[in-house]
């Protein structure tokens, strides 16, 4: 099955999601979200910036619904700062011994507070209008 969404960026009520597989980034826009419908995007590198382009497939992914974690009872939870290293180390010193993440993931999602549980759920980094989905793995 060809994923081809996954180089596209989704809007849906007003928040932009991308995606590879592995992590996503949510992103609430307010001040320019209305030049924007839902339904998914091609992004284009322009010399004045960025430029998205409507896609006309009409398919949408991340299945936004699915990937975002809701329940939180009895998940850790580490508050990640760019300040301060220590946080982070924290975080990966209390993921089960047998789960990774990728490093470079969790630099990429910034602040936030940081819900986690264990391999088989995705770790959620909630910095209010900026989410980040990083999905560990089993080592």
């Amino acid at each position: 099955k060809e994923r081809f969404a996954l180089n596209m960026i989704s809007v849906k009520d007003g928040t932009f999601y991308a995606c590879d597989g592995h992590r996503m980034h949510c992103l609430k826009v307010e001040h320019f979200t209305d030049n924007y419908q839902d339904g998914l995007y091609n992004l284009y590198k322009t010399k004045e910036g960025f430029m998205l382009e409507k896609d006309g497939i009409g398919k949408t992914y991340p299945d936004v619904e699915k990937v975002i974690p809701k329940v939180f009872f009895e998940w850790g939870e580490i508050v990640l700062s760019k300040d301060n290293d220590r946080n982070a180390a924290m975080l990966l010193k209390a993921l089960p011994p047998d789960t990774g993440i990728m490093l470079k993931y969790l630099e990429d999602a910034g602040c936030g507070i940081c819900h986690f549980k264990d391999k088989n759920n995705p770790i959620l980094i909630d910095g209010g209008k900026r989410k980040s989905v990083i999905m560990p793995f089993e080592i």
